[in-house]
């Protein structure tokens, strides 16, 4: 039987889930978007206010040009996959809940998040920007099919393009 895209991933005899982010993530979110490493790998440096903050997320979370995929493994939230539709697409980016970085789970996330999205969304051309000293990130999404382009404003940009793959 082959795999849907919304079955869990198998990560070491555990599984990690993947849902919609629900207002009840907000708070999280907001610490690992403050976290001093995410903010340093960001194109933003600044800290976020929580006012500001929940303006965003609550807009965010009814904005139909966003896509906000929270993944969770062992009862933990581990972290966050985000599309926002740019004029050629849709940008992609993950961000690890802090405590959760270091175990392998990044790749699981990105790769069921790109999955899922692409059901919704066929024909897509999908982009990461991602910093040049990021190198984490860059090998997660190249693992996942995303190829590097060009370097523009500081940061490197990768696509994965995903038409006609019937």
């Amino acid at each position: 039987m082959e795999r849907s895209p919304f079955d869990d991933i198998q990560i070491r005899s555990s599984v990690v889930k993947l849902r919609p982010a629900t207002f009840d993530d907000s708070n999280d979110l907001l610490v690992w978007r403050n976290d001093p490493h995410t903010r340093a790998m960001s194109r933003d440096h600044d800290l976020v206010a929580p006012d500001d903050h929940k303006r965003w997320f609550t807009k965010a979370l009814h904005d139909k040009g966003r896509v906000i995929l929270l993944a969770e493994h062992e009862g933990r939230k581990i972290g966050v996959a985000r599309f926002d539709q740019t004029e050629t697409g849709w940008e992609t980016g993950i961000n690890l809940n802090p405590a959760e970085r270091g175990k392998g789970l990044g790749g699981a996330l990105l790769t069921m998040a790109v999955e899922r999205f692409t059901i919704d969304h066929p024909d897509q051309i999908l982009t990461a920007v991602i910093r040049p000293d990021n190198s984490v990130s860059r090998a997660i999404f190249e693992a996942c099919g995303f190829r590097f382009v060009d370097r523009r404003d500081e940061h490197d940009h990768f696509v994965r393009l995903f038409l006609n793959q019937e």
